[in-house]
């Protein structure tokens, strides 16, 4: 005769799931409301979208190269800008 399945087999980490799942009830509560927090929500209008967009700053084209700190005296600036230090009290 074949047979034609294998023994019931359970991973270590299935057994520790299931473990941890008969030990703390409440967990898949959790994790279900935390689920429900980050994706069931409510549609942006086109609006809140376009409000979004132009809010966000931009990326950097590399994102992990330190930006320069240049001394104020490199740094080029319109003819009609002013530097204003701040008021220091005595």
């Amino acid at each position: 005769m074949i047979r034609l399945f294998r023994p019931a087999y359970e991973s270590e980490a299935t057994q520790f799931l299931n473990r941890l799942k008969a030990e703390r009830p409440e967990l898949e509560q959790r994790q279900a409301e935390g689920r429900r927090r980050l994706w069931d929500t409510e549609p942006t209008s086109l609006d809140e979208q376009r409000r979004r967009g132009e809010a966000r700053a931009a990326q950097p084209a590399y994102v992990y190269q330190q930006m320069a700190v240049l001394p104020p005296e490199t740094v080029a600036l319109a003819p009609d800008a002013q530097l204003h230090a701040p008021e220091q009290s005595v």
